[in-house]
């Protein structure tokens, strides 16, 4: 697995949308995949505040999301980026903190 830059490798820590896997067959290099977590726009692959921003700035026309950036962020997949997605990430991270609704 490659950071987004393409070059370094992962060896520890979190797996983020954009990271790159190379799969070789021996030392042939045989395909290259792009990572997308749901709700990881910012790449660092958690869900959290600084994600919810990026979905409200790119609503606000202030922010540019790469093709990537809006996969991750289309939760829904309803090809749109909007409160909906928002919404499923706040549900996401209240559930895993162990708070009910």
């Amino acid at each position: 697995v490659l950071r987004n830059d393409g070059k370094t490798k992962v060896t520890s820590g979190n797996i983020g949308t954009g990271m790159k896997v190379e799969v070789y067959k021996g030392t042939e290099k045989k395909a290259e995949l792009i990572i997308i977590i749901k709700g990881d726009i910012t790449g660092d692959g958690l869900s959290n505040g600084q994600d919810i921003l990026d979905i409200i700035l790119f609503r606000r026309y202030k922010k540019i999301l790469t093709d990537v950036e809006f996969e991750a962020a289309d939760i829904t997949e309803d090809g749109k980026a909007n409160g909906q997605d928002i919404l499923e990430i706040i549900l996401h991270r209240r559930y895993k903190a162990g708070h009910e609704l």
